[in-house]
């Protein structure tokens, strides 16, 4: 028992480490959808009302969309403690991703004793797929952790319904948490009647569950009702659906989900055909390649071991359903759309880890096993920790986490007062979101987005924050001014991702 809790307490420290080490700086950048959380958070911590003076929402409109509460209204005592900056909102994250593996631990030792629970940890705490959305202002961190939540107090709620209440707590604040999860709410419960029959139907018929479900249902309902009405709360799925909508492309979709290359190889940014490369760590999978054998294993004894189908059946269906949030709107798998797919995939290959250990009887044999798992997976961490490190240097352009808006709003802002207009390119995922969190922080009253196309008004003073397709845009449009450069903002890695001057007239000779 006292080697358990040293051990969880390590894994608990491991965690801390994997999230908050250079937590401000890496990734290199800040998204626009985190701006968002922390603009709404810090606005409704100054007015009780949202960026559109909304007072109190349950929905935030940010971004060309609505966003979930629960990530925003959790970020508003962090904002309140440490100020509104890029740390606050990924703080909030990193204590979500903490929370996360400490409550898996406590599912796993719920469902399979403590060598599972312990495992269960461990695999989270290392996690390429939950570190690197642990390190970032994400809705999606907060689902997590609020489903895992549910899911342990439901357990318990078997063998005392009176758990329920807060499993009911953690499955209503999932389903504010993040869209995607939605589905997944939707289709749990049909799992748990599959995998657990008797314990669910034993649950079912005492009064006071009906009860609960109820009155769950309609504090639901009343918090949605308005944005049903009109429109609102679909949003976001009118945003991602597939318009290309064919079987052929959602098999692959859910085929792409189990693939050797996004699963164990690559992760989602190096996956064929896609561009976004901040949905993953470059280097790695969202796995490691270790879990592939114990995550076989685990299968294998689930499906054909009665003594294990009772426990884990529930969480090997859910692993078949895991791709449920992504399969519909991309070919290319999610690891944001379907990041539920985290949980089963550790807990999974915790039981084959644990079962593997078990099934050796020879204690040579178990000691050298021991020894070889435990090479192999610190050696897997420290190049997981070196990938992470690197992260910077392949990920903080456009198609990453969109480096340098700070860089350019401080140094506007020590330059304000020589110029009439301050106008940063539009060349950023909604850049206006960008804009107002930082000077918001930094208060640059002249800074604006430049028009799309840009435009030049020669009789003012103007200074252009641009990229490299805005000057050849600005060659064709003012082919008689030549833009002089005052200072570049660099990349990690060390090439130019924003030029900042003036546009001058050619000078003659």
């Amino acid at each position: 028992m006292k080697n358990a809790i040293v051990i969880f307490f390590i894994i608990v420290l491991l965690a801390i480490f994997f999230r908050f080490y250079q937590l401000g700086a890496n990734p290199a950048g800040f998204f626009t959808d985190e701006a968002s959380i922390g603009l709404n958070a810090y606005s409704i911590l100054q007015t009780g009302a949202d960026t559109y003076d909304r007072p109190f929402p349950v929905y935030f409109e940010a971004v060309g969309d609505y966003r979930d509460p629960v990530m925003i209204y959790s970020s508003v005592p962090i904002i309140a403690w440490l100020g509104l900056n890029e740390y606050s909102v990924r703080f909030v994250s990193a204590i979500y991703g903490v929370a996360a593996v400490i409550m898996i631990y406590f599912l796993g030792c719920q469902i399979g004793g403590q060598k599972v629970g312990l495992w269960s940890a461990f695999l989270l705490a290392i996690s390429p797929w939950h570190v690197l959305f642990s390190r970032v202002g994400f809705q999606l961190i907060a689902s997590i952790f609020w489903l895992i939540f549910g899911l342990y107090f439901f357990h318990k709620s078997f063998k005392n319904y009176h758990w329920f209440a807060l499993a009911l707590c953690g499955f209503i604040l999932t389903f504010f948490s993040y869209s995607s999860i939605k589905l997944y709410l939707a289709v749990l419960p049909i799992l748990f009647l599959i995998s657990r029959p008797h314990e669910l139907l034993t649950l079912l018929k005492k009064w006071q569950i009906w009860t609960m479900t109820a009155v769950g249902i309609a504090v639901v309902i009343i918090l949605i009702y308005p944005y049903l009405l009109d429109g609102t709360f679909f949003k976001r799925w009118q945003q991602v659906e597939r318009k290309d909508f064919n079987v052929q492309k959602v098999a692959q979709s859910y085929i792409n989900h189990f693939s050797p290359v996004f699963l164990f190889e690559k992760g989602n940014s190096e996956f064929p055909d896609e561009s976004v490369q901040r949905h993953s760590i470059h280097g790695v999978g969202e796995l490691y390649w270790f879990q592939a054998p114990f995550l076989i294993l685990g299968i294998a004894l689930i499906s054909f071991r009665k003594s294990l189908k009772k426990n884990y059946l529930f969480y090997l269906s859910f692993l078949i359903i895991y791709p449920l949030g992504s399969m519909f709107t991309e070919v290319v798998p999610q690891a944001t759309r379907a990041s539920a797919g985290i949980i089963p995939f550790q807990i999974i290959t915790a039981v084959g880890i644990t079962e593997f250990f078990a099934l050796i009887r020879k204690k040579s044999l178990l000691v050298t096993a021991r020894v070889m798992v435990v090479l192999v997976v610190v050696f897997s961490v420290i190049h997981f920790f070196f990938a992470l490190k690197n992260y910077p240097l392949k990920s903080a352009d456009y198609w990453g986490w969109q480096y340098g808006y700070r860089d350019v709003i401080s140094y506007f802002k020590s330059k304000e007062a020589q110029y009439d207009d301050l106008r940063i390119t539009h060349r950023y995922n909604s850049g206006s979101e960008l804009l107002n969190f930082y000077s918001t922080i930094i208060n640059c009253k002249k800074c604006s987005v430049m028009n799309n196309p840009i435009e030049i008004d020669q009789k003012r003073k103007q200074i252009f924050a641009v990229r490299f397709d805005d000057l050849n845009e600005a060659r064709e449009r003012y082919p008689k001014l030549k833009f002089h450069t005052l200072e570049r903002i660099y990349l990690p890695n060390g090439l130019t991702e924003i030029w900042i001057g003036e546009f001058r007239p050619f000078q003659k000779l």
